[in-house]
């Protein structure tokens, strides 16, 4: 709570907040309703998988984007299929 206090973020559309607001931030999101809304979505009774389609060229850098942003995944699903799969750890 005191790296959040520290750098809590002043806008509400999290695209602009600078990196530490966002490492302070996004770990207690749920907690931040004066900023974000947040709720929590059931999951449904059925389960619809994603088949694997073809690994799909994004045209740049995913690893060094990755790092930039922190973040530690990234599914990009296009027409249906999952394409890109990432940090799958």
């Amino acid at each position: 709570m005191r790296r959040l206090i520290l750098n809590l973020p002043t806008a509400r559309d999290v695209l602009f907040w600078s990196v530490p607001q966002r490492d302070a931030a996004f770990r207690a999101m749920d907690r931040l309703t004066f900023l974000i809304k947040s709720w929590i979505i059931p999951s449904g009774n059925k389960i619809y998988p994603l088949p694997e389609g073809a690994l799909l060229d994004v045209g740049i850098d995913i690893d060094a984007y990755m790092e930039d942003q922190r973040t530690a995944a990234l599914v990009i699903v296009h027409n249906g299929k999952i394409r890109t799969r990432l940090r799958p750890w």
